[in-house]
């Protein structure tokens, strides 16, 4: 088997594992940062868990995405993991619509590193990680991004080898750390969409094909909302 047939393979019946230096981090914090986050973009977070997580989109008044989202609920913050060439952006998005909400956003894009899992053991692996935290301020949870099944992990950024070997040590063969080249054809194959070669800031959530997963259709307002749902009507 060759690599990469051991990381499809992974994908498929166990955790491909994704270094993501693509990803920026942006933290919220105040008393009120996860009911002001959530009428900020398209997922439901208002009925999240502590240490649970959810895949979204920031969007514009008029409903075009400006940023993918990986959310992670942490007992005294919410971490959002963005693409660092929008992070900037994203931040001064949401600085704008703070007004009189106990929240505030800052950058951690230096201190703090991503994993994208892929796969269907792929929340057992952000488990392990989980187990592995100490005093790293790790965070894992189970998000549902792609049709694989899937979880994020965030770290400081100087722990993600560790995590890597615990994770890998402890589910063997099951595991896979896939490239990038690997993973931009397995993405490819799986039908995975990415920001900057299949859609941008013109594309609607539809046009993308990301409602499914990234969009809640239950939830109450947010920025964006009457345009997206309109589409999808």
């Amino acid at each position: 088997m060759n690599t990469l047939e051991r990381e499809r393979r992974a994908a498929h019946e166990g955790a491909l594992i994704q270094l993501a230096p693509e990803l920026g981090t942006l933290v919220v914090t105040g008393a009120e940062r996860q009911s002001w986050l959530n009428g900020m973009v398209t997922c439901e977070l208002a009925k999240l868990e502590l240490g649970s997580g959810a895949y979204g989109l920031a969007v514009a008044k008029g409903g075009k995405i400006l940023a993918e989202l990986w959310i992670l609920i942490a007992r005294d913050r919410i971490l959002i993991g963005a693409l660092r060439d929008r992070v900037a952006m994203l931040r001064e998005h949401f600085d704008k619509h703070l007004i009189m909400e106990d929240a505030e956003v800052s950058e951690a894009s230096d201190e703090i590193g991503w994993l994208l899992l892929h796969g269907p053991l792929a929340s057992e692996a952000a488990s392990v990680a989980r187990k592995t935290d100490g005093d790293h301020a790790i965070e894992a949870a189970a998000i549902a991004w792609t049709d694989l099944g899937g979880a994020a992990v965030a770290a400081p950024a100087t722990h993600l080898q560790a995590i890597l070997g615990e994770i890998t040590a402890a589910l063997g063969e099951r595991a896979a750390i896939t490239t990038p080249d690997s993973f931009e054809r397995i993405r490819i194959e799986e039908g995975i969409a990415r920001f900057g070669v299949d859609f941008d800031d013109q594309n609607y959530p539809q046009e993308a094909s990301l409602e499914r997963l990234a969009v809640s259709f239950q939830k109450g307002c947010y920025l964006g909302q009457e345009t997206v749902f309109m589409l999808d009507w």
